[in-house]
């Protein structure tokens, strides 16, 4: 693997470009649409009304171009997008996981 070299005084920007880099592809990896739609779709099949979608890394994807094609394409099939913040264990960070709902209609009781 080799080293970049970076001056000194271009270390902060270096940084944020490869930070910048790394959320961009974990969006991709994580919400890809084919990833969203299988697992809304498992969800359903196991009779949920919705599922949470989370990065695989406690980082904020939501500014990632894959999340923002996921929210339009999920909104666009009449589904229900909410950002909820949380953390995976007590001592853990708190980050953004998607909640995607589809119970749009509501329930019927028969007598």
């Amino acid at each position: 693997m080799a080293r970049e070299k970076v001056a000194q005084e271009s270390l902060g920007q270096f940084l944020t470009a490869e930070s910048r880099k790394a959320v961009e592809a974990i969006g991709a990896r994580c919400f890809a649409l084919e990833t969203v739609r299988e697992a809304c779709t498992k969800a359903a099949r196991e009779g949920f009304p919705g599922c949470v979608i989370k990065p695989d890394k406690p980082v904020n994807v939501r500014t990632t171009e894959a999340v923002k094609k996921a929210e339009a394409w999920l909104l666009g099939q009449g589904l229900q997008c909410t950002w909820m913040v949380a953390r995976d264990s007590p001592d853990g960070v708190d980050y953004p996981r998607l909640e995607i709902t589809w119970n749009l209609i509501a329930p019927t009781y028969s007598s």
